[in-house]
């Protein structure tokens, strides 16, 4: 092969190729179903987006919300606010008291969060503005919140 065919091909592949790394992917927030995979709602989203998780805990009845911001495709938990301690809230945190409430600041990252709905924890998703009831949308079957990029 000549050395003006070989460098002919490796331009050809170069271009091929910055088509691909042009084409920039949007992240964006996914609830699937677990056992199937199916994509049960899906928007688009911005690093640094936050989002909201609030349910009744189970137990205690009280109001709880749970802040994550979307950082390098992961959810980072920030914070969690609460009106009385519970199974599974922190007891090992900073706690300050606003009004009555607990808020604790959190530095956890997740790739996905699974979360089962239920009538009594209610659980619901705020984000860029929308309100998305888990129960509605998934009734009892488990779901996984991630970060993808399209």
């Amino acid at each position: 092969m000549s050395p003006l065919r070989g460098a002919f091909i490796v331009l050809v592949l170069l271009a091929g190729g910055s088509a691909i790394i042009v084409a920039p992917s949007t992240p964006t927030l996914v609830i699937a179903d677990t056992d199937s995979d199916t994509v049960l709602y899906s928007t688009s989203v911005t690093e640094g987006s936050m989002l909201e998780l609030n349910y009744t805990h189970s137990v205690e009845r009280s109001p709880v919300v749970e802040r994550y911001r979307i950082t390098d495709g992961q959810l980072r938990q920030t914070q969690i606010i609460f009106e009385s301690y519970g199974w599974g809230l922190p007891t090992d945190a900073t706690v300050e008291r606003v009004e009555g409430q607990f808020h604790a600041p959190i530095d956890r990252s997740y790739d996905e969060l699974m979360i089962t709905p239920g009538p009594i924890a209610d659980q619901h998703l705020s984000v860029g503005g929308t309100e998305i009831s888990l129960y509605e949308l998934a009734g009892r079957s488990s779901v996984r919140v991630s970060v993808e990029y399209r």
